[in-house]
Parts: structure tokens; sequence; C-alpha cells
């Protein structure tokens, strides 16, 4: 009886060891079935999102919105510059009515508020400061302009188009596009202009009288896009010249597209 028990207690382990078994087996297989749909489900999210109608409508989105914030933050510095400029009026009128009562004191006689006395120091203090809040409010206006006219025009313009930088009034560079596929890089500025553009990182670099292989040239072109990008209020960007050098339409083109990824170029 005894000998019989322990087969039947052996047997009865080993039937639950084989269970035990297949229910590691059926778990196992039921995670490797679901980490394969993850994968699948994560590979076609990716598919999806790389969908170049999406990736370009977001594009768009994003110009549109960065032009808007633009045109918002010029709004803002008009209205600051109008606020700053009369109370700069006020504190005049003020020291004006100060002045025009202190020589009432001194003098005995009343002078009237359109005859106050200033030093010529005064004076050319008071309109210089009034000439420089004015100029400051008629370019962020003007800069205003540019910018909503753009927006009205084209929405679709991807923000391409920036004001010219207040450094160069027309163009900046001249650039040979060489049969090797190479540039060559000279100054177009105006001779009054250098003083302004010696801030511009990449410039004298780019400007040398080398050939510059592609990647030196994205390399200064890029330091120089960058710092009109960050100009405030308003980014800014550069103006550029081409000369083909060479009887290659295809080199030609590839070396256009390159230019403009950081000028804005003549057709």
């Amino acid at each position: 009886m005894t000998e019989g028990a322990d087969a039947d207690r052996r047997s009865a382990a080993a039937a639950e060891a084989m269970l035990r078994i297949r229910r590691e087996r059926v778990h196992t297989t039921m995670l490797i079935e679901l980490f394969v749909l993850l994968v699948f489900l994560a590979i076609a999210f990716a598919f999806f999102q790389k969908d170049p109608r999406h990736t370009a409508v977001d594009q768009l989105r994003s110009q549109i919105d960065k032009l808007e914030s633009q045109l918002k933050d010029a709004k803002a510095d008009i209205s600051r510059l109008r606020g700053e400029r009369e109370a700069f009026k006020r504190k005049y009128e003020e020291v004006a009515e100060a002045n025009r009562r202190l020589i009432n004191q001194v003098t005995g006689t009343a002078v009237a508020n359109d005859r106050i006395m200033l030093t010529r120091t005064q004076y050319d203090q008071v309109m210089e400061r009034l000439n420089a809040l004015a100029l400051q409010l008629d370019a962020s206006q003007a800069q205003s302009k540019f910018l909503q006219a753009k927006l009205d025009a084209d929405p679709n313009s991807h923000g391409k188009d920036l004001p010219p930088c207040e450094v160069n009034a027309k163009f900046l560079l001249t650039i040979d596009m060489l049969g090797n596929g190479n540039f060559r890089v000279h100054p177009a500025w105006a001779p009054s202009e250098a003083a302004g553009l010696a801030a511009v990182p990449g410039l004298t670099d780019l400007t040398g009288s080398s050939a510059l292989t592609p990647a030196k040239f994205r390399s200064y072109a890029g330091q120089i896009k960058q710092w009109g990008m960050n100009q405030r209020p308003i980014p800014c960007g550069f103006r550029a010249k081409w000369e083909r050098l060479h009887a290659n339409p295809d080199l030609s083109d590839k070396q256009r597209n390159l230019i403009s990824q950081y000028f804005y170029i003549p057709a």
C-alpha cells in the first residue's frame, strides 16, 4: 500500500509539473504575440507620421504661426515706442513748466509757456531724443507693414520673406559658382556698411580669397543666417547675387539651391 501511494503521489506531482510547464509556455507565447503586435503598431504609426503631406501641413502651420508671432511682436514694439515718446513729451512739459516758474520767481516777470528758455545743450538733448524715438517708431511701423503685407499676400510663403537686415541695405555678397562645385564669395556691401557688418559672424571667413567647398560654405553661411534670425524685435535676412562660371545647368541648379538656403537670391 505504501509503495502504491508513493507511486500515485509521484504521478500526481509529475502531472502537476507538466501542467505548470504548459501554462508557462502558453503565457510566454501570448507575451511574444503581444510584443510582435506592439512592434507592428509602432512601425505603422511611424510610417503614417512620416507622410509628407502631414509634414508639409505641419510646416506650413508652424511658419504661419511664426510670422503672426513676429507681427504681434512688431505691433507691441510700436505701442511701446509710442508710450515712451508720450512719456518723454510729458516729462519735457513738466521740466518746461518748472523752468517757467523758476524764471518767474527769479525775474518777477511772467513768462508765457511758448517762451520757455532752455540752454543750447538742453535743447539739443531734447531734440536728439525725440528724433531717435521717431526713427525707431518709423522703422518698427515699416517692418510691421512689411510682415502684414507678406502675410496678406501669400499665407503659404512659409515665412521665407524676411525684411532686410538694417546693417545691409541691398546685396551682401556676390557668389561665384565654380565648375568643380565649389564657391568663391566676394563682398557686395557698401563701404559705409563695413562697420555695422563687422559684428556678423562667419562673414570674414566666407569672403576669403580661397574657394570654398559646399561644406565650408554651409558652415560660414549658416552663421550669417542665424545672426539674422536672432535679431529682435524682428528677424531679418541678407540678399546675395550669384554668377555661374561654368556651362553645367544641373550643377548650377544644385549650387543655386544651396545658396538659397542661406540668402535671398534673384531668379
